[in-house]
């Protein structure tokens, strides 16, 4: 399933629109940032914004 555009903003504006690895701001690199699953799906995690991660692509 996919991940809906409202929790994608929650995940991104919790982390200040920031990687949340890298800490490099989606405004400096011009690029969306990409959601990232903490625990994977294959391993059973979920799309709930508590197993998000807000990510850059070189990180992710």
């Amino acid at each position: 399933m996919a991940i809906s555009n409202k929790i994608r903003q929650q995940v991104c504006a919790a982390a200040n629109y920031r990687c949340q690895y890298c800490k490099t701001s989606s405004k400096l690199t011009g690029m969306p940032l990409v959601m990232d699953h903490i625990l994977p799906q294959v391993a059973g995690g979920s799309d709930e914004p508590e197993n998000l991660a807000a990510a850059c692509y070189r990180c992710n």
